[in-house]
């Protein structure tokens, strides 16, 4: 169970109407009491008197403005430790929904990703052979890349031109690798093995009855 905090705010100074007019009132009788009843005294010491009562009611108020913000300090402070708990519990669930999401995304990739069998020229153009797998169909017309893992750099783009038993047929169908299709040509009709990091991704499917 999440464990619950204050939400602390420091207090924003601010003198309002309403404090003006209990400013004014305190300061009225305290300067009706000191004139009507206070023996006449020199005039210094009635100035700074005065001086005093006019600032008094200003000092208590800024007075009773910092003890409330440190109050909320002083809260903020005992729970410190409450906020940090609390912080790592939602960095662990975020860490948590993102290992999931990467989770799920890889067993989706998985699902697209093919081995390669072999390579071979037709008709002067490359033809990459893809094994099956159980339980997935690659329909004819789908778009093949091929992708170097070790590299993490595209190879080649082929698609589904046909399919037997065992092995989907793909043809060269935009970009391949200079020195992968130079391999592939001096092999010619014969098969060629493609490098062990090769996988084969499907990026779009074709039309079912393609």
């Amino acid at each position: 169970m999440d464990q619950k905090y204050e939400k602390l705010e420091y207090p924003r100074f601010s003198w309002t109407g309403a404090t003006w007019s209990w400013y004014t009132a305190i300061l009225g009788v305290v300067l009706a009491l000191y004139f009507g009843f206070v023996p006449k005294m020199p005039l210094k010491n009635s100035l700074e008197i005065v001086l005093f009562i006019f600032l008094a009611p200003v000092m208590l108020t800024v007075a009773w403005h910092f003890v409330r913000v440190a109050s909320v300090g002083y809260k903020r402070i005992q729970q410190f430790d409450v906020l940090v708990k609390h912080i790592q519990l939602l960095s662990d669930r975020l860490a948590s929904a993102q290992q999931t999401i990467i989770d799920l995304l890889q067993e989706r990739q998985n699902r697209k990703k093919y081995s390669i069998a072999y390579c071979y020229i037709y008709k002067d153009q490359p033809v990459m052979v893809l094994c099956k797998k159980r339980g997935a169909t690659v329909p004819v017309e789908s778009k093949v890349t091929v992708v170097d893992t070790e590299l993490n750099d595209v190879i080649g783009h082929f698609r589904v031109i046909n399919q037997d038993d065992d092995h989907y047929l793909c043809r060269q169908d935009g970009y391949i690798d200079a020195v992968w299709l130079g391999f592939i040509m001096e092999r010619g009709s014969q098969q060629s093995m493609v490098s062990p990091t090769a996988v084969a991704f499907i990026t779009s499917i074709g039309d079912e009855n393609g």
